[in-house]
């Protein structure tokens, strides 16, 4: 149904409410839908990820019991109007061998092993590139490295507090490169957990990109960053959000 008007009333006490805006969106498979692009690819994963996402075993999600993504949704999935493929089984989840992974080894909070970095191949073109991605223990930081078939190359530097958030924080003032995928819960928090979409305007999108690193930053990051998808995006966009790229 059309909304014809929107009423704010005051129910008195000692706080005055202000509204600074408004806005509407379409709601479909837990998200609000904003899909500009024609088309979308999601990448498979499988072959990369190297944790679950409930606790408990080898290769489970690293903390206490409880405490982790089950409620996640994996396979085949639609958040925030986007795409995308979640691997499904033990694992799900790409984390790397960040010095926090490494502190959770050595008290026993972790099993298993973590990766120095991995390699997503690609094989196709994009207009942009969404990471499906969250971050644990604090706000860390990784960096996607996107390779062409010619070679050139392209840093996508996510950084705690600018556009990577620790999973158990509410950011109410997003960067527009940013959109909250996915809002739930678990048995240990108590309280909701997130995961988010960071969109990357490719700015040579008639290249094809070859592969996709994820790796460590050059300083020690704080935290364990953690990516759940990639979905390529295919389709004209006129205006770009884009930083200043890093070779």
């Amino acid at each position: 149904k059309e909304i014809v008007s929107v009423v704010m009333q005051s129910r008195g006490g000692p706080v005055t409410p202000i509204l600074l805006g408004l806005s509407t969106a379409t709601v479909a498979a837990g998200g609000a839908v904003d899909a500009p692009y024609a088309r979308f690819h999601p990448l498979d994963l499988s072959s990369v990820v190297n944790r679950g996402i409930k606790t408990g075993g080898p290769r489970g999600w690293p903390d206490v019991e409880g405490n982790d993504l089950r409620e996640f949704e994996t396979g085949k999935v639609v958040l925030a109007g986007i795409p995308a493929w979640i691997a499904s089984g033990e694992k799900s989840c790409l984390m790397l061998d960040t010095p926090k992974a490494r502190a959770l080894r050595e008290d026993g909070t972790a099993k298993g092993s973590f990766v120095e970095e991995a390699t997503i191949p690609v094989g196709k073109k994009a207009d942009a590139v969404f990471f499906l991605q969250t971050s644990m223990y604090g706000a860390g930081s990784v960096d996607y490295v996107v390779e062409y078939d010619d070679g050139g190359r392209r840093r996508v530097s996510m950084v705690g507090k600018k556009n990577m958030w620790d999973w158990w924080k509410r950011i109410d003032f997003l960067p527009p490169q940013v959109r909250i995928a996915w809002k739930g819960t678990n048995p240990f928090a108590r309280r909701a957990v997130y995961v988010y979409w960071y969109e990357w305007r490719n700015p040579q999108p008639d290249k094809v990109i070859r592969d996709i690193h994820v790796r460590q930053p050059d300083e020690p990051t704080s935290g364990i960053p953690v990516l759940l998808g990639i979905t390529l995006a295919q389709g004209n966009r006129t205006t770009s959000t884009n930083p200043p790229a890093r070779r």
